[in-house]
């Protein structure tokens, strides 16, 4: 009898050691779920984690640590779901701030939980042991100039379509031009500039039809540049420039009276704004002439 009863305190004894202690067993069944992270540098971001549970007990979430070892970012927790049901998931904020970085850098953090489960089994941080994620801080420039070569990289081919233009000009103020469409639709060709007068800013080329053209010009600065842009039945054409120098700039027009008829001006780059368009149509000796230009 004593036997029997000593056996049984020995059981009880070991199952306390057991539940205080924690098993190994019963640790491995909860996991943290992550996924990495992308962001430019001077940002923030909240990602959102998962703890899960894979046994058969409640898991109480009693602690949850988000850090890194770097400098160029700043990984914290940011709240959580104190419960985890058996055979379910809870989630978790972590919030990633970037700081300046010279170069694109791949930085990793860190997450860490304790916690017990209902029986009152405790599983430390060593005993689920510590995920890390990686995350990706963009450099600006970098990201610049790889959101130029996706832009490019966008641009299609168009089949039996070519712009042919000068690379650059000096003193003169006709640009000619040429436009191959041997497609079977109608192209449009339309010009812009920077602090420049342009006569024509739209060309309509027919299809199975090559054209030489040129376009008259009026710049207001000692180097600037017209800008050809196609459409060729939806498909956007990479622009092309031509670089224009003239040692005798144009004054440029400060109100609507002293505009050159026929003549558009425009201050920016491809941007409607400051673009003044005038009513009309004169010939370019005509135009000269109001302007007080020769040559």
């Amino acid at each position: 009898m004593m036997r029997k009863i000593l056996i049984i305190f020995l059981l009880l004894v070991l199952t306390l050691n057991v539940n205080a202690s924690g098993t190994r067993a019963d640790c491995e069944n909860i996991s943290i779920n992550v996924s990495n992270a992308r962001l430019d540098e001077k940002s923030s971001m909240l990602k959102t984690f998962s703890i899960e549970n894979k046994d058969s007990e409640r898991f109480f979430i009693e602690r949850i640590n988000a850090f890194d070892y770097n400098s160029s970012i700043k990984v914290e927790g940011k709240g959580w779901e104190r419960i985890v049901l058996p055979g379910d998931e809870s989630f978790f904020n972590v919030q990633i701030k970037s700081f300046n970085v010279k170069k694109d850098q791949e930085i990793e953090g860190f997450v860490e939980v304790r916690g017990h489960f209902l029986s009152g089994t405790k599983c430390s941080i060593e005993d689920i042991g510590t995920q890390n994620f990686n995350v990706f801080v963009k450099n600006e420039d970098e990201a610049f100039a790889e959101e130029i070569e996706l832009e490019q990289e966008k641009i299609e081919e168009c089949k039996g379509f070519e712009l042919i233009i000068p690379e650059n000009v000096e003193n003169v103020n006709e640009i000619p031009f040429t436009v191959k469409n041997i497609t079977n639709d109608r192209i449009q060709v339309r010009l812009s500039g920077a602090n420049l007068g342009i006569e024509t800013k739209y060309f309509s080329i027919p299809a199975q039809t090559t054209v030489e053209k040129s376009v008259n010009v009026m710049p207001f600065e000692q180097k600037t540049w017209l800008v050809f842009n196609s459409n060729v039945n939806g498909c956007f054409v990479k622009s092309k420039n031509v670089q224009i120098f003239t040692d005798n700039p144009f004054e440029k027009p400060q109100t609507v009276a002293e505009q050159a008829p026929g003549f558009q001006i425009t201050s920016q780059l491809g941007n409607a704004v400051g673009l003044i368009t005038l009513g009309g149509f004169n010939a370019w000796n005509s135009i000269a002439n109001f302007l007080g230009f020769s040559g």
